[in-house]
């Protein structure tokens, strides 16, 4: 993710967490600030529902408590189900995001 002002947290905050909201779902992952203007979610492989080769999840980003990173749009993410997208043979989303928009 893309932002500014990305605190570093004291050593009595957790870590940073990423939360993908999938229809009812919820997955928390842990997530690494980068520097003052990015972090990364670790997104594992998810198991959800829909079958759908691509699917717009929102997303959230908290640490401590109850602190909840701010932004002035809503955080989407794309999850991609590569065995639906590209028949079990999964090298082919490796460059799904260069050759979409060209399809």
């Amino acid at each position: 993710l893309k932002g500014y002002n990305i605190p570093e947290l004291q050593t009595q905050f957790r870590n940073y967490e990423c939360v993908i909201y999938v229809g009812k779902q919820q997955f928390t992952t842990t997530a690494k600030r980068n520097d003052d203007t990015s972090l990364t979610c670790d997104i594992p492989a998810l198991n959800y529902a829909e079958n759908n080769g691509t699917l717009e999840a929102n997303l959230s980003v908290s640490w401590g408590n109850n602190f909840w990173l701010e932004s002035t749009t809503k955080l989407v993410v794309t999850l991609y189900k590569c065995d639906v997208l590209a028949a079990s043979e999964c090298s082919l989303c490796v460059n799904l995001n260069y050759t979409r928009p060209n399809l």
